[in-house]
């Protein structure tokens, strides 16, 4: 096919799920495949990963700097290539995404990872969050094509954006993983008698980790059920020093993030996945994080909050349970429901173990490929 794109964004490539499976996807279709990307601690600035050609670019520690030297760095690379489409993830990409497209005369996608208008943004000044937000609809609503993770999160850019159609594409993992598991109880005293309530992610209370963890407090006395924390964040500390007055070490436990070849194992292990992300703006009340997709990979019933998206998911397909935005007793009430209730439990099961047959990346990414197909045909 040989046929060039380039995909840009503003992070060092590694950790991005999302951008990984994209451009490995297209790729492995015949695209030939390039991205652009920032500098990071010991990464090389150029390599291949699977056919995939990474470029990074950017000096200085300072953000500003090797934000504005990493644009520079891409602008003047991207006019020795001729490519067909350029292919910017998230907002703070799509400037420089649409230059270089407007330049090179190529086909332009937006892709936003969130709904960024409507996100939290405190620690960035007011005049910069209003020049991104102008940025958005500017640049945005001249793209060839705009792609989001929910359809909430898509019907909300067409019409902010003021274009006729929104692509979603779901945060959905590419890896499978085979086999039975059974590491926490290998690695913790978890006796087989506990079902295993996990959270794998960012530990912080905009996640609704505190939520979790205080629903948690409320059942470690019960001796059937043991609820782990995963990840890493800005609550771990807090979280540490309360788990020193738990009585009962068998109900609550955490545990550092594991690299994402291996997470699945963990995650299979488990009984029930629990999301519990606040309704804090109206990018969470749209999001579908990729977490509830892991959990579905792993043929987890789950537990999330009543948030519009992720419930809609949940309810529509009878995968689990939703609870009350941060309420405590809500989530208490969910997590007995299923303890008490081994039925409710196996349907659950049952449910989520014939979804992943269909909602699974192979099927996701016909999507990506059927509008790049688009793109190259018009």
């Amino acid at each position: 096919m040989d046929i060039k794109v380039l995909h840009i964004l503003m992070t060092d490539y590694r950790i991005d799920s999302r951008v990984r499976n994209e451009t490995y996807s297209l790729s492995n279709s015949g695209f030939d495949v390039t991205v652009l990307c920032m500098n990071g601690r010991d990464l090389p600035k150029s390599e291949i990963r699977e056919g995939v050609k990474i470029k990074r670019f950017g000096i200085s520690s300072i953000k500003i700097i090797q934000f504005i030297s990493s644009y520079i760095g891409m602008f003047f690379y991207s006019l020795r290539e001729k490519n067909s489409v350029v292919h910017a993830h998230d907002l703070t990409s799509l400037p420089i995404a649409f230059f270089i497209s407007l330049f090179t005369m190529s086909k332009l996608v937006y892709d936003s990872h969130e709904l960024w208008s409507e996100s939290h943004h405190k620690k960035h000044p007011r005049v910069l969050i209003y020049l991104m937000e102008v940025f958005e609809r500017c640049f945005g609503g001249r793209c060839d094509a705009v792609i989001s993770v929910s359809d909430g999160i898509s019907e909300y850019l067409q019409s902010y954006l003021k274009v006729p159609d929104v692509v979603t594409i779901r945060n959905i993992p590419s890896y499978t993983q085979r086999g039975n598991y059974d590491l926490f109880r290998s690695l913790l005293p978890i006796s087989d008698d506990r079902k295993v309530f996990l959270y794998q992610g960012l530990i912080s209370e905009t996640r609704g980790v505190n939520v979790l963890f205080d629903a948690a407090l409320k059942l470690s006395e019960r001796n059937d059920v043991a609820f782990i924390f995963m990840g890493d964040g800005p609550f771990v500390s807090k979280m540490q020093d309360r788990l020193k007055e738990i009585k009962n070490k068998q109900s609550i436990f955490y545990l550092p993030p594991v690299s994402q070849d291996e997470l699945l194992k963990y995650t299979i292990s488990a009984d029930v996945g629990i999301h519990a992300i606040r309704n804090t703006c109206k990018n969470h009340d749209l999001c579908l994080p990729n977490k509830i997709f892991e959990y579905i990979s792993a043929s987890l019933p789950v537990i999330v909050a009543d948030l519009e998206e992720m419930s809609k998911l949940v309810n529509k397909y009878e995968i689990g349970l939703c609870f009350e935005d941060s309420n405590v007793d809500s989530l208490v009430e969910c997590v007995k429901d299923l303890l008490n209730n081994s039925n409710k439990m196996n349907t659950l099961k049952f449910n989520v173990q014939e979804l992943r047959k269909t909602l699974n990346w192979d099927n996701e990414s016909k999507v990506l490929l059927d509008l790049y197909s688009r793109l190259h045909s018009v």
